[in-house]
């Protein structure tokens, strides 16, 4: 696809969805193929949980963890595909306004 290389970072939102891990793996590949940095991102939808879950801070941290230990993963595979510069997020509430919290000035 043309254009891409013009591109000096690439944010992707990732989670265990179908679309999501194709947008991760063409991200990936993306930056692999331009230099471009990757900052991955994965948010905890608080609105998601039920209100027994949401008030209980030890199973919001231990979501917490496993969405860091996921966006680990992701990293690893974007390393071992030739992704040099790597950034990671993890976040809570609405998706969309925290990746836009998350983004960079120039993104």
């Amino acid at each position: 696809m043309e254009g891409f290389d013009e591109f000096k970072n690439i944010l992707v939102g990732v989670d265990e969805s179908e679309g999501a891990q194709k947008a991760f793996q063409y991200a990936v590949k993306q930056a692999s193929k331009t230099g471009a940095a990757l900052l991955i991102a994965s948010i905890l939808e608080i609105e998601e949980l039920n209100v027994y879950e949401a008030l209980d801070p030890e199973y919001l941290r231990q979501k917490q963890s496993q969405l860091s230990l996921n966006l680990e993963k992701y990293k690893q595979y974007a390393e071992n595909s030739g992704v040099k510069n790597i950034q990671l997020y993890s976040g809570e509430g609405d998706p969309a306004a925290a990746v836009r919290g998350a983004a960079p000035p120039d993104l």
